[in-house]
């Protein structure tokens, strides 16, 4: 597991997965991020975090 942290695809992944899920969860809770843009963004950038943990997986098999 270590091991897999240090390769930077995962902390990429790891970053913009958690970013969606700041976005969407503010989309949802507050009035302040209430924008269809934050609610688009939350989806690519989950899209994109689960493309950079996919790809580095796909490189250990």
């Amino acid at each position: 597991m270590l091991k897999r942290l240090e390769q930077l695809s995962v902390i990429i992944g790891i970053f913009f997965i958690a970013l969606s899920l700041i976005l969407g969860f503010g989309y949802l809770i507050t009035e302040a991020l209430h924008a269809q843009v934050n609610l688009y963004a939350a989806g690519f950038f989950f899209v994109f975090g689960a493309f950079m943990l996919w790809v580095r997986s796909g490189e250990e098999s």
